[in-house]
């Protein structure tokens, strides 16, 4: 039976009420994810008869009902699962309870490193099947090694990716220290093209300087911004805490297409890269590992 929560309620309250009316019926367990796409994706990997996925309207509206079922328990307890996004990056509480679990690739008791799916997917052997599967033949045969070559092309997206989050993040610092925006937030997705070189994926870095200041909202805030995110690359730019996933897939999408595989779009990306992440690799995540300790709590198996 497909979910109805996302098209039918925003309230949290009507949606907690629905959540204990369907258990009623079903007496599956319920899980919440943040929308249709991730339930789509979780799908392939959990089981249903055990959990009823509902898909609500983003991470907010997740936690909102989250913090309600906590004052008003039901049964049995609800699972939620959120990308981590730059949350602990920015120093942000989290929130720490066995069923309410995090995107990421690390243990949160760690640094943790990919901030949602496809960043996790990235990290993957997933990758590696879109390469084989989408790469023009010609690239894949003029590589001696491919094991090596598809390393040398995470990397590369790694640090693309590092160098457009650094500004990303900065804009979420000056929003919590300033309280109003710095910029259109999809400046840089939109700008791509004027600050990337898709086949090598290199990032002119004083191109895409000029678009964060060229987009700010007030023009005074140019140097807080700059100094920020070159701050935050420094501090974290080695690893992979500033990649945003859409960034990773926008930039896999342009390379792909520079390469020959013309009209594949960022959409195509995430759904190839979510297609190939098998249950064994989501086992090996730090959420993966969440849900094998819940399957020990209550006594259920809810991994295929």
């Amino acid at each position: 039976m497909p979910s109805t929560l996302l098209a039918s309620q925003r309230n949290p309250v009507r949606i907690l009420n629905q959540v204990r009316m369907r258990h009623s019926q079903s007496r599956k367990l319920t899980l919440l994810v943040e929308g249709p796409s991730d339930r789509k994706f979780f799908l392939n990997w959990l089981r249903e008869e055990q959990l009823r996925v509902e898909p609500l309207q983003g991470r907010q509206q997740v936690e909102a009902v989250w913090r309600l079922a906590c004052k008003q328990p039901i049964q049995p307890p609800l699972i939620c699962l959120v990308d981590l996004d730059y949350d602990q990056l920015l120093g942000r509480e989290l929130v720490e309870h066995e069923r309410f679990i995090y995107v990421s690739a690390r243990s949160l008791e760690e640094e943790a490193e990919a901030n949602d799916l496809e960043g996790v997917l990235v990290r993957s052997e997933a990758l590696r099947k879109l390469f084989y599967e989408k790469l023009p033949e010609r690239i894949l045969d003029e590589q001696e090694d491919l094991v090596a070559y598809l390393k040398q092309q995470r990397e590369a997206l790694r640090k693309a990716a590092s160098l457009i989050g650094a500004y990303r993040a900065a804009a979420q610092f000056f929003y919590s220290e300033f309280h109003r925006g710095y910029w259109d937030r999809d400046a840089l997705q939109i700008g791509a093209a004027e600050f990337l070189d898709p086949p090598t994926l290199q990032i002119q870095e004083d191109k895409l300087r000029e678009i964060v200041v060229a987009s700010a909202l007030h023009k005074p805030d140019h140097d807080w911004m700059v100094n920020r995110a070159q701050q935050l690359f420094a501090e974290y730019g080695s690893g992979w805490n500033l990649c945003r996933g859409h960034d990773l897939s926008k930039l896999l999408a342009l390379h792909l297409n520079a390469l020959g595989r013309e009209n594949l779009s960022q959409a195509d990306v995430e759904s190839l890269l979510r297609a190939s992440f098998e249950t064994a690799m989501v086992q090996q995540t730090q959420f993966g590992q969440c849900f094998m300790e819940l399957e020990k709590k209550l006594r259920k198996a809810l991994l295929r």
